[in-house]
């Protein structure tokens, strides 16, 4: 998925579907360490019931179950919430998440 005032020059699945690529499941655009931005998406080679399924689903179940807390978890792991780098990176290690 691209945002449309994304452009590409050349055609991407060449670089995609060879190393370092093409054993990536989701690739995404990093806006900061913290924030993935979703202006460019790619998913490849994904199962039904594998990580990047859960994922997606997550995105759409998480909100969810903030607004039930009145958004205290939201607030507590926000990028804006003055927390730096060092105190989210492990976060993510905990979620297996490779930052390319």
């Amino acid at each position: 998925m691209l945002d449309t005032d994304v452009m590409l020059m050349d055609d991407p699945y060449k670089y995609l579907k060879q190393p370092p690529f093409k054993d990536i499941t989701v690739l995404n655009q990093a806006e900061s360490p913290f924030d993935p931005n979703g202006g460019v998406l790619y998913v490849q080679n994904a199962a039904p019931d594998g990580p990047a399924a859960f994922m997606f689903a997550e995105i759409v179940s998480r909100p969810y179950r903030w607004a039930d807390d009145h958004w205290y978890t939201a607030g507590k792991y926000s990028s804006s919430s003055g927390r730096t780098e060092a105190d989210v990176l492990p976060l993510l290690s905990r979620l297996q998440c490779k930052v390319i």
